[in-house]
């Protein structure tokens, strides 16, 4: 049985600052992973956070879910207060391990949502246990890891990159714009890092169409960013000749990344059979912290639809 850790229990219902109890579930001898319950009623929803992320990434947001869900935030191994073991960073071995939570929570069924690489744990989660998955939320949008990989080494993205980067923050800084990003307190795990690499390294590409239940995605889109930058600083009475030039700039630098973008959208919607894409223009990578109110709203429509 799971170990139950007592945390103080607030009233149900939106408003949760502090969760109802964490769990502390042994997956495999001599390794415990840790699960932070919010508590609510309903079906359950599980959050996974991002590859060096813990489970604070979701602390202003899960919360939203209680009035109509039971919402649970898993710290993967390797992350967080959870085991930190040299081996067990596969794909396969991860999967397992959201089984054995499920298994040691009494859940049947669960909604997962994934965000960043824990968009392909969910994949294979449900391709593996059809039977286990009502939904699917791909918070960062589907992502073939695979197709990355190779297209991240080609030598000559990395001016892109780096020009893209640095006018992106040249333009927000040049018209005073807020990107509404603020990552929750705790959130960062970078010592994950040094841990991992064998999924990093091999994560397959996406088996969508072994995938049954719907699937929600959002979707930053590269092609829309450079328009909100123009309207934001339009506002904000800063579009001058140095802007336009940073616009230009980060627009030339934006076209090589299209590709990629075009691929994963493709093969999301080429092979899941009931997968839905939400474009949320202006935001970032993390669309719930860009976006929170946006992404609530959504992801409601979504879980009363299925």
């Amino acid at each position: 049985m799971p170990l139950l850790l007592a945390s103080p229990a607030l009233s149900q219902g939106q408003g949760h600052t502090s969760p109802v109890s964490t769990h502390m579930i042994e997956v495999e001898t001599g390794v415990t992973l840790h699960v932070v319950d919010w508590g609510g009623k309903g079906d359950p929803l599980l959050f996974l956070p991002s590859w060096a992320s813990t489970s604070h990434i979701f602390d202003e947001f899960a919360p939203r879910f209680v009035d109509a869900h039971h919402v649970l935030v898993m710290n993967m191994r390797g992350h967080g207060p959870s085991s930190k073991p040299e081996r067990g960073y596969t794909i396969e071995r991860l999967t397992k391990d959201i089984e054995a939570v499920l298994d040691r929570l009494g859940i049947p069924r669960v909604t997962l949502v994934g965000l960043s690489r824990s968009a392909s744990l969910v994949t294979q989660f449900a391709a593996t246990y059809p039977n286990r998955v009502k939904g699917l939320i791909y918070l960062s949008g589907p992502i073939d890891r695979e197709y990355d990989r190779a297209f991240s080494a080609r030598p000559s993205l990395r001016p892109a990159r780096i020009e893209r980067s640095r006018t992106d923050d040249a333009i927000l800084e040049a018209c005073g714009i807020n990107d509404g990003r603020t990552f929750p307190p705790g959130s960062d795990d970078n010592a994950a890092n040094q841990r991992g690499t064998e999924w990093r390294n091999t994560d397959p590409a996406p088996p969508y169409a072994a995938v049954k239940a719907p699937a929600l995605a959002f979707w930053a889109p590269t092609t829309a960013r450079v328009l909100e930058h123009r309207l934001a600083c339009a506002t904000a009475g800063k579009l001058n000749a140095d802007v336009e030039r940073l616009l230009a700039r980060f627009a030339k630098a934006s076209v090589p990344f299209f590709e990629k973008e075009v691929h994963d959208l493709a093969l999301f919607e080429s092979q899941m059979a009931d997968g839905s894409i939400v474009m949320i223009p202006g935001a970032d990578y993390n669309t719930f912290l860009t976006h929170p109110d946006l992404v609530d709203e959504e992801i409601r429509l979504f879980l009363k639809s299925h």
